[in-house]
């Protein structure tokens, strides 16, 4: 089935609340925009991307722009939707650079949500639903009323709420989501330091885990262990520096990670399918 696209201008605002009572069941789509979902009252099966998940009152999750969904089989499903403008977002990225909460909301669960299945989702305890329902309730007020600033104040409440709900998940009791919000500080520090020398030792006692414990959490929510998340994360950030104009391949190789340029072209053509020289020929051009 092919997902209808949506778009939208903001009219409104660089964020907007959209309130969906006694949610039903719709068609495929996709947006021009992400969005984080409340789910306020009910119950349905969310479909992302051909996959199923059930959903129930006080789960809290992100949906991303390149993510095919509806939701299927509604009981009094309603929902509190908040969408937001991507530069709106990447002021927020660095606002909340440091906390874990929103590293594992806004990135790690929805990138890594077919392997963990969506069981290291957000699920709010009804007195933390209770908490964020006030401020959901006046955020909709805001933006009816229309008053002078209402705009301002919407975004003031959105930050509210996001403060509330990336405190929940770090303090989340649910065993998959503590993995999920732990190996978040492990998969930022790689992407910020990838270049250098990381062992996954040092990124279990960054997750404060034991080694063992975090191989397994590791993989099991990502798909991969650490050490190839690191090599597939080196030869990523490779790909981006290698279609620049005069750049030498053994630069790039020591600028993404990789200190044996013979062990980098290797690496690279398993996971791009070709080597550095074929993907500088191919992709150079659409610089």
């Amino acid at each position: 089935m092919k997902a209808h696209k949506l778009d939208y201008n903001f009219p409104d605002g660089r964020c907007e609340l959209r309130m969906q009572f006694e949610q039903e069941g719709h068609v495929l789509h996709c947006h021009g925009f992400d969005e984080i979902v409340f789910v306020l009252k009910g119950s349905g099966v969310h479909v992302v991307d051909n996959d199923e998940y059930p959903l129930i009152r006080g789960d809290v999750f992100v949906v991303r722009d390149s993510h095919a969904h509806m939701f299927n089989h509604p009981k009094h499903l309603t929902l509190a939707n908040i969408i937001y403008q991507w530069d709106f977002f990447h002021e927020l990225e660095k606002e909340f650079a440091n906390n874990v909460g929103f590293k594992a909301l806004f990135e790690t669960e929805p990138r890594y949500r077919k392997e963990h299945k969506f069981k290291a989702r957000l699920r709010l305890t009804p007195q933390q639903l209770n908490t964020i329902l006030p401020l959901i309730k006046l955020m909709d007020e805001e933006t009816q009323s229309k008053r002078y600033d209402y705009k301002f104040a919407v975004e003031h409440i959105f930050k509210l709420i996001l403060i509330q709900i990336c405190r929940y998940y770090t303090e989340t009791t649910a065993p998959r989501s503590i993995g999920l919000v732990k190996i978040s500080s492990a998969i930022d520090y790689m992407e910020k330091n990838y270049p250098e020398d990381i062992s996954v030792d040092s990124l279990a006692l960054k997750s404060g885990m034991a080694s063992s414990s975090f191989r397994r959490i590791f993989k099991l929510t990502t798909g991969l262990t650490p050490t190839d998340f690191l090599i597939n994360l080196r030869i990523e950030k490779a790909s981006e520096m290698i279609v620049q104009k005069n750049v030498k391949i053994i630069d790039v190789s020591l600028a993404s990670g990789f200190w044996n340029s013979s062990y980098f072209t290797r690496k690279f053509k398993k996971i791009m399918g070709m080597t550095p020289v074929e993907y500088r020929k191919k992709h150079a051009g659409n610089r």
